[in-house]
């Protein structure tokens, strides 16, 4: 890959893979890391998945929050906060196709999309017992 001799021309984003030719955004309100997936193939999407952090809060959306109202929290996030987190992060935000980056993700490692459904579906019941339990607990501690 083509590196710029100076680091901090974080505005050149290639686009095209075979030819190299540079595209430029001068845009200061948007993020160089939201150009580059604009402007990028599906491998830098995938890429951002092997950070634990991005791979929770879309376990989480997808698992527990996409669903929720807004008052509905786990972990710090509630839905509106965790598609806030993956958009800074140069993700996308629907679910739709957030589920198809993960089955593509996993389907890298030898994992099949019934898998992955069946893993969300524990997660979520996961999250939801401990949900339960965590309304209970406040419950009897406001009874006595």
């Amino acid at each position: 890959m083509c590196k710029s001799k100076d680091p901090f021309r974080s505005h050149i984003n290639f686009i095209k893979k075979d030819t190299l030719e540079p595209s430029i955004n001068l845009d200061p309100l948007t993020p160089p890391r939201v150009r580059l997936t604009n402007n990028s193939n599906s491998r830098y999407l995938l890429a951002r998945l092997r950070e634990p952090d991005i791979l929770k809060a879309i376990k989480i959306h997808l698992a527990f929050l996409h669903d929720q109202p807004a008052s509905v929290f786990y972990d710090g996030y509630t839905n509106t906060s965790v598609k806030l987190f993956l958009a800074s992060e140069g993700l996308p935000t629907k679910s739709e196709d957030l589920r198809k980056i993960l089955l593509e993700f996993n389907d890298a490692y030898g994992i099949g999309a019934d898998e992955v459904d069946a893993d969300l579906a524990a997660f979520r019941s996961f999250l939801t017992s401990e949900r339960i339990i965590h309304l209970q607990k406040s419950r009897e501690c406001h009874r006595n």
